[in-house]
């Protein structure tokens, strides 16, 4: 995958990739975004999907202020 001719994905594969910024990490549920720091987690949306003027919620940016946040919710607690 390209975004002019600078490539999105260098390496192995989306999830080994690096942009400039920082690494490309796949979280659940989401497609591989820019880990600038991971306490907190703080993830950015990769410029690829700024092309469209609405961003999929796949690619929508991670911020946290806790250290950890939940990948699942068990609705009974």
């Amino acid at each position: 995958m390209t975004t002019g001719t600078a490539p999105i994905f260098s390496g192995p594969g989306p999830l080994d990739g690096w942009n400039g910024l920082g690494p490309l990490i796949a979280l659940p549920q989401k497609v591989p975004l820019i880990r600038l720091v991971d306490r907190p987690p703080l993830y950015e949306t990769p410029r690829v999907y700024f092309q469209s003027p609405f961003t999929p919620a796949a690619a929508f940016f991670v911020r946290s202020n806790l250290s950890l946040f939940p990948t699942n919710i068990d609705l009974k607690t």
